[in-house]
């Protein structure tokens, strides 16, 4: 069958439509479209807690800090470490340098549809910044699917993903801690949402948990939804 690719950009979110054809799917025809964000299209004002269109933010659990957020800002004002985005300029921060341990504060991506999700999952991927300072801070990651933009500790509605590369359901900010590297650098982290999330109201979170290291950065982030076609 031939593939179509059509290239648009909507916002500040660039898609890429792929016409394929799924034999597992209970649909005629499923477009499966890569949504990908490296937060560039938001310039000016660095840092800055305004997202990209479809995304937010909010407390994972009890917070008392006023800094316990996700900003986003460029290269240049990138701080404890000093970073380069990897790919353009813009990239997103969790202040887990000024975080008091254990405060955590999740990033929900836009709204997926996936009632044409087929059996295998559907991938999503994005980096994060390692490095060796503050080497035995647990500063860490966690990436979760749910129904609504939010997770709430306990919740029986949301999933906690595993890392598909490591195994692991979290991921540490440190080099020396697991899943271990051996360089400062931008690493890409993998995971698969299961084909039980077949809704039109999909949402993946990162939750970002400080033990008042260093601050940890993401970009890159890459989703496919799994729109129903006509």
């Amino acid at each position: 069958f031939p593939v179509t690719i059509n290239t648009c950009f909507i916002y500040r979110l660039t898609l890429i439509a792929v016409t394929v054809v799924f034999l597992d799917s209970p649909y005629k025809l499923s477009a499966q479209t890569i949504i990908t964000e490296n937060f560039d299209a938001i310039t000016g004002g660095y840092p800055t807690t305004v997202l990209p269109r479809g995304w937010s933010q909010g407390k994972y659990g009890v917070s008392s800090n006023p800094i316990n957020q996700w900003d986003l800002l460029n290269g240049s004002s990138t701080t404890n470490p000093i970073v380069t985005p990897p790919s353009a300029s813009n990239c997103l921060r969790f202040q887990s340098f000024a975080i008091p341990a254990t405060e955590a504060t999740f990033v929900a991506s836009k709204r997926l549809d996936m009632r044409a999700i087929p059996v295998g999952g559907a991938a999503l991927s994005f980096k994060l910044y390692r490095n060796d300072r503050y080497p035995a801070n647990t500063d860490r990651i966690q990436v979760y699917v749910n129904d609504s933009a939010s997770v709430t500790p306990g919740s029986a509605s949301q999933l906690l993903l595993t890392e598909t590369g490591s195994g692991l359901t979290a991921i540490n900010r440190s080099i020396t801690l697991a899943p271990t590297v051996a360089a400062n650098g931008w690493y890409t982290y993998n995971y698969i949402i299961p084909n039980t999330y077949n809704t039109s109201n999909v949402y993946a979170i990162i939750v970002g948990i400080s033990e008042f290291g260093d601050n940890m950065y993401i970009d890159d982030f890459s989703g496919t939804p799994i729109v129903t076609g006509k």
